[in-house]
């Protein structure tokens, strides 16, 4: 019954699967065949103009930039729940100009 409510007053929805096509449409069901796509749609979507671009095969990657930490920092949301490490959105706003540096070689060591 309250399902039926829900339908009449549009407030139902549908449960839909998720599932991953090819650019014929056809339904993708071998890892290799997702790793293909998944591997050439960041490719066609994502450039890196930096001498140290990521190299996929090898495994490595480009540094993180001062700029990109500053900036991530900048954008995160105030006042939101905290994650499994249990650190505030707030406490990395904290850190001073002085001790960037310091999380920088830090997420770079855990990279």
């Amino acid at each position: 019954m309250f399902r039926k409510v829900k339908e009449v007053a549009g407030l139902h929805r549908k449960r839909t699967t998720m599932s991953l096509t090819n650019d014929r449409n056809q339904l993708m069901l071998e890892e290799q065949e997702l790793k293909n796509t998944w591997t050439s749609y960041i490719e066609s979507n994502f450039e890196d103009d930096r001498a140290d671009a990521v190299n996929v095969h090898e495994g490595t990657g480009p540094t993180i930039l001062k700029s990109e930490v500053i900036h991530a920092f900048s954008i995160a949301k105030k006042r939101k729940a905290y994650g499994p490490d249990d650190i505030p959105t707030e406490a990395p706003k904290l850190i001073v100009e002085e001790n960037i540096d310091l999380v920088v070689k830090l997420f770079n060591s855990i990279l």
